[in-house]
C-alpha cells in the first residue's frame, strides 16, 4: 500500500497510491529525512491514514484536489482545513484582464487573433464561467463549427482553424490557472477533445499552373484557395515591380514591394524594420522577427542585400523618405489645436494600412488575384528552391525551422534527376 525509497542525495520518499475519482492515484511524497527507522515509521502512519480513509473513521473535505489530497494522507490526516473556494469567471471577463495586465510585449496581430478566437467561443459556447466548460461543451463548439446550426450565419471552417480555436482555449484555461482562478493540478478539458482531421497545405504553384486550374472551377472557395499557393516567377516579379513603380500614389509603396521581394520579409517585419538595419556597407540587411523564438520578445536573422533592393533604397532613404527611424514610414494628418498646426512624427504603416496601400496599388490590374504580401514569401523560397539553393540556407533567409510544414509546399520546385529516373524507368 506504501513504500519508501531513498534518493541519491540520501533523502527517503514514500510512494503510496489512493483513488482520485475510482481511478487510483499514484502519489510520491519527500518525508525529509535520511533516517530509515524515521521513514519507516511515517510509511506505517500513512499505510494506517489510508486505511482510516477507506473504513470512513476519517473523510476528506469536498473539493480537495490531488495536491491537497495527497498533503492531507501524509499529514496522517491532520489537515483539516477546507480549500479556499475559487472565484468563478467568465470567459470575456478572463480575456479583458489578459489583455489589461499580462498580455505584455506580445505581438498585436497575436493578440488580435486570439480575440477572434475567443469571441468565437462565446459565440457558440455562450459567454459561461470558463471552470463550467468542460470536453463535452468543447466537442459541442468543434462540431458546431464544423457544421454551424441554421440559427447561425456563420460558414463552416477549417479544422486548422478550429484545431488553433481550441488552442487559444487552453491558452486561456492556463491564464486563470496562473492568475488563480482554477486550480493548477486541474487539467484543461481541451486535453481531450476529438478534433477533425484538416488537409495540408497545397504546393506551391506557378501562375499559369493555376490559370490552367481554376477554368474547371466554379466554387469561389476553391479558386481562391488555389491563388493563395501562387508564387511569382523572377520575370513575373520584375514585370510587377514596374507596375507599382509607375502607379504608386505614395513614395513609400514602391520600397515597400522591393523590400518585400528581395527579402522574402513578412509583412510584420517590414512594418517593424528600422532604417539602421540597413548595412550597405557590408551588403547586409537585418530582418526583426517575432516568430521564429517564442521565448524571445525579438530576434533577428540576417539577409543578403540584394544589388537592386540596395539601389532603390539608397534613393528612397536620401529623396522619399520622411524622417525617422523607421524604413517604411508615412507622416500622419496634421492635428489641429486652436487653429494651430501641432507638429507630428513619422510613424511606421499600419497592418490595415499595409494592406490597403497593396490592394489599392494592384486593384483593376492583372495582379489583383494577388492576396497579399504573403505571395512574395512564396515566390522568394519558390525561386531560391528553383536555383537549387540548399533548403538550410532558404530556411535560414526565410526564418522558419528546416523540414517545416511551409518547406513542403515549395520541395518539390528543387532541381533533381527524378525526369531522368523516370524516363529510364522500365527500359
Amino acid at each position: 500500500m506504501a513504500s519508501i525509497h531513498q534518493k541519491p542525495t540520501g533523502i527517503y520518499y514514500v510512494t503510496f497510491r489512493f483513488p482520485i475519482n475510482e481511478k487510483p492515484k499514484q502519489f510520491n511524497r519527500s518525508l525529509k529525512t535520511q533516517s530509515k527507522k524515521i521513514a519507516s515509521a511515517r510509511c506505517v502512519e500513512i499505510e494506517e491514514t489510508i486505511v482510516l480513509i477507506e473504513t470512513g473513521r476519517i473523510s476528506i473535505s469536498d473539493g480537495m484536489t490531488e495536491k491537497e489530497i495527497g498533503n492531507f494522507i501524509l499529514s496522517g490526516g491532520k489537515l483539516t482545513a477546507k480549500p479556499t473556494a475559487i472565484k468563478s469567471i467568465k470567459l470575456e471577463t478572463l480575456w479583458n484582464e489578459y489583455a489589461e495586465k499580462y498580455a505584455v510585449g506580445k505581438e498585436p496581430s497575436s493578440i488580435d487573433t486570439e480575440k477572434t478566437h475567443m469571441n468565437n467561443l462565446v459565440l457558440f459556447m455562450g459567454n459561461i464561467a470558463i471552470q463550467s466548460i468542460t470536453t463535452d461543451k468543447l466537442q459541442k463548439y468543434v462540431k458546431d463549427r464544423m457544421n454551424p446550426p441554421t440559427n447561425f450565419k456563420n460558414k463552416p471552417v477549417a479544422p486548422r482553424t478550429i484545431g488553433k480555436e481550441i488552442q487559444t482555449f487552453n491558452f486561456l484555461w492556463g491564464v486563470a490557472q496562473r492568475i488563480g482562478y482554477i486550480s493548477k493540478e486541474k487539467e484543461s478539458p481541451a486535453k481531450d477533445v476529438i478534433l477533425p482531421k484538416g488537409k495540408a497545405k497545397k504546393p506551391f504553384a506557378a501562375w499559369e499552373q493555376i490559370d490552367e486550374i481554376v477554368k474547371h472551377l466554379t466554387d469561389e472557395k476553391e479558386i481562391k484557395e488555389e491563388w493563395d499557393c501562387l508564387f511569382l516567377r523572377e520575370s513575373e516579379l520584375e514585370e510587377l515591380l514596374k507596375f507599382v513603380k509607375e502607379n504608386a500614389r505614395h513614395n513609400f509603396i514602391h520600397p515597400a514591394f522591393c523590400f518585400a521581394i528581395y527579402t522574402g520579409a513578412r509583412r510584420s517585419e517590414i512594418m517593424r524594420s528600422e532604417i539602421s538595419d540597413f548595412d550597405f556597407k557590408n551588403k547586409r540587411v537585418q530582418i526583426r522577427q517575432k516568430k521564429k523564438d517564442r521565448t524571445q520578445s525579438l530576434s533577428y536573422r540576417q539577409i543578403r542585400i540584394h544589388p537592386k533592393l540596395t539601389e532603390v533604397m539608397k534613393d528612397y532613404f536620401k529623396n522619399n523618405h520622411v524622417g525617422g527611424k523607421f524604413t517604411i514610414a508615412t507622416l500622419p494628418d496634421p492635428k489641429l489645436s486652436k487653429a494651430r498646426i501641432v507638429a507630428v512624427k513619422p510613424k511606421p504603416l499600419s497592418k490595415d494600412q499595409m494592406r490597403q496601400a497593396f490592394e489599392r496599388t494592384l486593384k483593376n490590374s492583372k495582379w489583383e488575384v494577388l492576396k497579399g504580401w504573403h505571395v512574395f514569401r512564396h515566390s522568394f523560397c519558390s525561386n531560391l528552391a528553383q536555383r537549387g539553393k540548399p533548403e538550410a540556407a532558404i530556411a535560414s533567409c526565410m526564418g522558419h525551422k528546416p523540414n517545416s510544414e511551409v518547406t513542403e509546399q515549395y520541395r518539390h520546385l528543387f532541381p533533381e534527376d527524378m525526369n531522368d529516373a523516370m524516363d529510364d524507368l522500365f527500359t
